[in-house]
């Protein structure tokens, strides 16, 4: 086990902080710009290959439409009953 003294010894020339820099905020932050592009590319061209396939489709998207409201609003109804249940033995 190490003694405050010996970990003193240790820190001796360093800092115990260590700024980031200025080019690694900047790489950071051009990175993060670049991908919130790339989600946005990503999310328009799903929209519209789904656009495309209802055009082809229009009965089985309308049935996925109709199952995906049947789930969350199952899911929904579900966490509205728990939590009022547990508020009501409370």
């Amino acid at each position: 086990m190490a003694t405050v003294l010996e970990q003193a010894e240790r820190m001796v020339g360093r800092t115990t902080c260590d700024w980031p820099t200025l080019e690694s905020v900047a790489d950071v932050v051009r990175q993060t710009r670049n991908t919130v592009a790339d989600v946005r590319h990503a999310t328009k061209d799903a929209a519209e290959h789904f656009e495309l396939v209802a055009r082809r489709r229009p009965l089985a998207a309308a049935g996925v439409a109709a199952a995906a409201g049947f789930v969350a609003g199952g899911i929904l109804a579900f966490a509205l009953g728990w939590f009022a249940g547990r508020r009501a033995r409370t």
